[in-house]
């Protein structure tokens, strides 16, 4: 395919830059979509601006990447988890066809219009005949603006904002862990943030996890902010927590959630000595793969 799009440099700062599947499989899409204003055909369906007509098959195959001087390609439950992440970040829109599945990048008039590079050029523009102390003020209000603006987000209304720093004093609290407000546990709890998880939803499974941890002296350990809001971990949390409780609030009742759920004793001492295996596992295969790096 031939031709060029366009793309903002906020993109550098986006979340998305630092998730390197979803990053590729979103500009693959955006990148292949529609330029023209009248569309094209497919078979018979329209494709209008913004939208991509493929397979998941075949976006496999166009994703292969090069490692250790070998082909490799993502398993495609990892890129339908990752498309299922761009339609939660309201990035994308998708609908089955008997063609492929049909992606409809939301934003792409946005993405392509050259009205806010034109607005910018001419704000800066008078700016070359002023003195450095004088252009000062008018650059922090660009930077600002910069910083407030992203269009590859979802809108900031669509987004709850979070006090990352009382959030991890209050996980203390709950866990009776002393973790710090530091960049690498804001990350991690951001990034769960940007997939669209509410603050409800972050408190729900810290509640459960710590419930069911705390006491516990297997389970303790893991009782930590980089294993609880884990990309691979979280959203089975939350499954868990949102199956043994209607609220967002964890009783504190003596009786156990899996006894709520109508579990025997047995089933939830199965159930915790399965999900310790896992996580050990998972912990020995991140050693072995640093270790294969060094």
């Amino acid at each position: 395919m031939k031709g060029a799009f366009q793309t903002s440099r906020e993109i550098f700062e986006n979340p998305i830059w630092t998730d390197v599947i979803k990053f590729r499989i979103f500009f693959y899409i955006y990148g292949n979509a529609v330029f023209a204003k009248e569309g094209t055909r497919v078979g018979d369906i329209h494709l209008k601006r913004g939208q991509y007509l493929r397979s998941y098959r075949n976006l496999q195959k166009d994703l292969t990447y090069m490692e250790k001087r070998a082909f490799k390609t993502y398993s495609i439950s990892t890129i339908e988890s990752k498309i299922k992440q761009l339609v939660k970040e309201n990035r994308i829109q998708i609908e089955s066809t008997d063609y492929g599945t049909l992606f409809t990048v939301l934003n792409y008039e946005e993405y392509q219009g050259f009205e806010r590079y034109q607005k910018s050029s001419s704000e800066q523009q008078p700016n070359s005949n002023r003195t450095a102390t004088e252009r000062h003020p008018n650059n922090n209000k660009n930077v600002n603006k910069d910083k407030n603006k992203d269009s590859l987000s979802p809108k900031d209304d669509q987004k709850e904002k979070v006090d990352y720093g009382k959030f991890i004093e209050w996980f203390n609290q709950k866990s009776g862990k002393r973790f710090k407000n530091v960049e690498s546990n804001r990350k991690i709890i951001r990034a769960r943030v940007n997939e669209g998880y509410s603050k409800s939803e972050l408190a729900k499974v810290v509640e459960f996890k710590s419930k069911q941890w705390k006491d516990d002296p297997k389970m303790n350990p893991y009782l930590r902010i980089t294993t609880i809001f884990a990309p691979s971990h979280f959203g089975n949390y939350l499954n868990e927590a949102n199956g043994y409780s209607k609220n967002s609030n964890i009783s504190t009742t003596t009786t156990s959630d899996g006894q709520r759920a109508g579990k025997t004793a047995e089933e939830i001492t199965n159930k915790e000595q399965e999900h310790l295996k896992e996580i050990e596992r998972r912990a020995r295969e991140a050693k072995a793969n640093n270790e294969h790096r060094d």
